[in-house]
């Protein structure tokens, strides 16, 4: 749909179109195996949203 090569590439590297990759797969009866490189980058998706989550809440405490 998009004509940019590089926007398809970060597009292409987002949880959501990931999880959409792997629950295709899942549909499909592939094995864990086939899915290892999406479910790895989900993972670190998943890693940077709880680091990045704990340094933003982490300075914005009114209890200190």
């Amino acid at each position: 749909m998009l004509g940019n090569e590089w926007i398809m590439s970060i597009v292409n590297n987002l949880p959501t179109q990931k999880f959409i990759d792997v629950m295709g797969s899942v549909s499909q009866g592939a094995a864990i195996g086939e899915m290892t490189q999406d479910l790895l980058i989900c993972g670190g998706w998943t890693v940077i949203s709880i680091v990045a989550a704990a340094a933003v809440y982490s300075r914005k405490r009114f209890d200190r």
